[in-house]
């Protein structure tokens, strides 16, 4: 039987509107004495709110929704963990929500399903950043964050190219030449890490090299890099798109009996913990989700509050971190 606010007050013997005030954190005429009573009374008779009646009360429902392309990335797990411990530090519960890269609904399906008081949006896909860049007030309050994010709301930004570019310029330091880009499909060239490749590369003189995978299965990636090397010789370094990428690349080098860096190096992208824990510990562009997610929690929770400061446009870099792989 669910606990009412009124069964608290009857064992109390006090009025309804005074209990409903001391757990709702309303009326400064109640004595602390008399507040700490009601909270320890209501925890001890198991009360919790109705969110249902406090949402049609309020017009608020103390959730925040997030969106992220998809669940299957170690990276995005990192992102959704850390903005779940920041949002329940503050007291909201967080709704999770998968975008995918083809269907553009996800958004309306918000808008139009439970209510939450802001969205977060991490890595918005193609489809949505169009979307969004039509109408920015298809969901309001929402700040973007991450690499990928429209340009016409409040955003914290990544810079990509920037931490690839340190990648690729620090291999080439340690006397790479023939440094293959590996990653998952085949990346637009606009794509900020394709882009740091390219780029450094044709500076350097040097001739791209590239080899792509329609499938993120570990024993694939494994096998296949395998394959490559087996075929066309091993080149100097590896420049993964992504820590998730490396895992199998680190797996296969290992098992042709390479070693890094002096057979190979090889560089991930995301800064995964994990990548500290393999042997050789693995080099990777770490970036700083939990500065990320703080700074658009921030810029969200004051949107919320309505003292929001114009339009917020903030780009962080990701850090190289250098280890055995490549030292």
């Amino acid at each position: 039987m669910r606990i009412t606010i009124k069964d608290i007050a009857n064992r109390l013997s006090m009025d309804d509107s005074t209990v409903s005030r001391a757990l709702n954190n309303k009326g400064s005429r109640i004595s602390e004495v008399t507040r700490e009573l009601i909270l320890r009374t209501a925890e001890e008779m198991g009360y919790s709110k109705n969110k249902a009646a406090s949402l049609l009360v309020t017009g608020k429902t103390n959730a925040i929704t997030l969106c992220v392309p998809h669940h299957r990335s170690i990276y995005y797990s990192h992102v959704t963990y850390t903005a779940n411990d920041l949002l329940r530090e503050s007291g909201y519960n967080v709704n999770v929500n998968e975008l995918g890269f083809y269907d553009d609904t996800a958004l309306k399906d918000i808008k139009n399903g439970w209510p939450s008081d802001g969205v977060l949006l991490c890595d918005a896909p193609e489809i949505y950043r169009s979307q969004i860049e039509r109408d920015s007030s298809i969901y309001e309050p929402m700040v973007a964050m991450g690499a990928y994010y429209p340009t016409s709301i409040d955003f914290v930004g990544i810079d990509y190219f920037y931490g690839a570019r340190k990648a690729i310029d620090h291999l080439v330091e340690q006397g790479c030449r023939r440094i293959l880009l590996f990653a998952i499909e085949q990346p637009p060239y606009t794509e900020s890490r394709c882009m740091a490749y390219f780029s450094a590369v044709q500076q350097h003189g040097l001739t791209p090299e590239t080899l792509y995978f329609p499938d993120t299965s570990k024993q694939v990636v494994k096998a296949r890099l395998k394959d490559y090397i087996t075929e066309h010789g091993c080149p100097d370094a590896i420049f993964a798109y992504s820590d998730q990428l490396a895992f199998p690349a680190h797996r296969a080098v290992c098992e042709l009996g390479l070693r890094m860096p002096e057979d190979i190096s090889l560089i991930g992208f995301d800064g995964i913990e994990d990548t500290e824990y393999i042997t050789p510990s693995l080099s990777t562009v770490k970036v700083p989700v939990e500065m990320m997610c703080q700074t658009a929690w921030d810029i969200l929770q004051a949107k919320i509050a309505g003292k929001s400061s114009g339009l917020q446009r903030i780009i962080m870099n990701p850090e190289l971190i250098i280890r055995e792989s490549s030292r």
